[in-house]
């Protein structure tokens, strides 16, 4: 029997816990040198590398995209989608608009996302509602013991999942490529979603159609409770999503990240920096 996760990451911090501060975003030069093949953080880290993409393609808040489960990808009359819900006590919704489907766009269709998704899922023999990231499971995982071993369930946000979950992200960044956060502006991933809704509005999409697709709050009440949008209105919407592959380079990261995601075994567990030794066959 599968161990049992009981700490709820709705007892995090809310995402705009800096006060005073905010969430800046990723210019095409910064995600350039983020996403640059050289980015020893995705060779040890695959799972951060897909989050990523979840982020400045779909607008995933932060534990919404480390908390979603092989369920959470689905297909409906022929088009895959995303659920981003509060089906689990792991996951946290901010308000009723992060609650989607979200129709994965062409360009994560093309890379593969939804093949690499159920290649793991069968590979692992995982159950739906099992998460698609193994750091999320053992961070929940170390949470709990921490818990268990002190015997208290005081101070909780002291350990934030999400934020072990991108810490080697954040250190790479700051450390390797030069994206530190400013006196006024935070380069986490919550920017991701602000870099979406940018990207979004400058290949022409609707402010209300890019609510939808993010999960923003509407300012009106039609904005935020009603939508005729069609399926296939939302999707051919979602697939104008595009990032260069000068940019993020993923025809070259592919077949790094899809080996790295479904045989961790091949991934170096030495601490710093390394390069990883692919296996081939």
């Amino acid at each position: 029997m599968k161990e049992k996760l009981e700490y709820p990451l709705s007892k995090l911090p809310n995402d705009n816990e800096n006060a005073g501060r905010k969430f800046g975003f990723y210019t095409s030069d910064k995600l350039a040198q983020l996403f640059d093949t050289n980015n020893t953080c995705f060779q040890k880290y695959p799972e951060i590398f897909l989050a990523d993409l979840l982020g400045l393609c779909a607008g995933a808040r932060t534990t919404a995209a480390i908390t979603l489960q092989f369920g959470d990808f689905k297909q409906v009359d022929g088009i895959w989608y995303i659920h981003f819900r509060k089906n689990d006590k792991h996951k946290r919704l901010k308000n009723p608009a992060t609650e989607r489907k979200w129709p994965i766009s062409k360009q994560l269709i093309e890379w593969g996302l939804v093949d690499l998704i159920l290649q793991k899922k069968k590979a692992v023999h995982a159950a739906v509602t099992d998460f698609i990231f193994a750091r999320t499971v053992f961070f929940l995982s170390a949470e709990k013991h921490r818990i268990q071993k002190n015997n208290t369930s005081n101070n909780r946000t002291k350990f934030d999942p999400a934020t072990k979950f991108f810490g080697p992200q954040k250190t790479y960044m700051s450390n390797e490529i030069g994206i530190k956060d400013t006196d006024d502006t935070i380069y986490a991933f919550h920017a991701f979603r602000h870099t979406a809704n940018r990207t979004a509005k400058a290949v022409g999409i609707d402010k209300e159609m890019r609510n939808h697709l993010i999960g923003w709050e509407g300012e009106t009440t039609p904005e935020k409770f009603y939508s005729d949008y069609t399926p296939e209105e939302i999707k051919e919407n979602a697939d104008k999503m595009y990032y260069p592959e000068e940019v993020l380079h993923l025809e070259a990261w592919k077949p790094v990240i899809h080996d790295l995601y479904l045989h961790s075994e091949k991934i170096s567990k030495k601490r710093g920096k390394y390069k990883p030794k692919i296996k081939t066959d």
